[in-house]
């Protein structure tokens, strides 16, 4: 009888120890390679929706532009804030075509020596705010502020 040396063997294939510990590495490998890239694929889309939102409003506020440069300009309006202030108050879905923007505020203000607006006590009606707001934009509360001055 030949002795065989405890630690050479001659065997096929691997133990069941040695199957249970590939199978927890590699459990713990995906999940935190899942968890990594999981992330990364359902916050992708975010920027892309933050674009849209920011174009639309930037859209909605060239409309407003274009408004008072024709009240101001071309029509024979002698008070194309006024008008502007009145229009959007209004009817201010034509301004907005079918994007989910909201008007925020829409005041004549007057700016103080701190360079903070306030309501236009004086009643110049000098200097037109108009603040817009994405509608379905919560989490960032982005926003578009148009200054509009009389000429």
């Amino acid at each position: 009888m030949k002795f065989k040396p405890f630690l050479i063997r001659n065997h096929k294939g691997f133990s069941l120890m040695e199957v249970i510990v590939i199978i927890i590495v590699a459990a713990v490998s995906f999940a935190m390679i899942f968890q990594y890239f999981g992330s990364f694929i359902t916050d992708s889309s975010v920027p892309v929706h933050r674009l849209n939102y920011a174009m639309e409003l930037k859209q909605t506020a060239e409309l407003i532009m274009e408004h008072y440069r024709y009240l101001q300009y071309k029509s024979k309006d002698e008070t194309p804030l006024e008008t502007l202030k009145k229009n959007l108050e209004d009817d201010f879905s034509k301004y907005k075509q079918d994007f989910k923007v909201k008007l925020k505020y829409n005041d004549f203000v007057k700016f103080d020596g701190n360079q903070n607006d306030t309501a236009d006590p004086d009643g110049l009606r000098d200097l037109l705010k108009v603040t817009i707001k994405h509608d379905e934009d919560e989490e960032n509360n982005e926003t578009i502020t148009l200054l509009l001055v009389r000429q």
